[in-house]
């Protein structure tokens, strides 16, 4: 089994383009069915995300079978003194952003991000054999 963190920059853009601000000083995560992985840490640093900012994701995960698309049902929830309120999912622009399902994170990265091509690729994705070409072949 490999270990990858290829959706960090997917899920970091939509979390900050959605305005998703940590009030409580932490970070969690649930995993509700996963069968071809085994999630073994996410962490997302600084918390409280700042906007506008950047923040960095770290994903570890061992796969059970080669992935070739990767979908999400993503769900975000912001707390602001203490109440959860769920960030809806919008169109910007034509794009889904926020609390959204995603049925290829590779065409939302490609379509957000004008860097996500082969020349430009991040060395952070390389290291995981990830060339920025869709569809991600892990």
């Amino acid at each position: 089994m490999r270990t990858f963190s290829s959706i960090v920059i997917a899920i970091v853009t939509l979390a900050i383009i959605a305005c998703v601000r940590a009030q409580n000083g932490k970070f969690s995560y649930v995993v509700h069915s996963a069968p071809a992985i085994d999630i073994k840490s996410v962490d997302i640093t600084p918390i409280p995300i700042l906007h506008p900012g950047e923040a960095l994701l770290t994903f570890e995960a061992d796969l059970k079978r080669p992935i070739n698309t990767i979908a999400t049902a993503l769900k975000i929830v912001r707390t602001v003194s203490g109440i959860k309120l769920p960030v809806n999912c919008y169109k910007v622009e034509g794009l889904d952003v926020g609390s959204c399902n995603y049925t290829d994170l590779c065409i939302v990265l490609k379509t957000m991000l004008p860097s996500f091509k082969p020349e430009t690729c991040p060395a952070a994705m390389a290291i995981y054999g990830i060339d920025c070409n869709c569809p991600f072949k892990i």
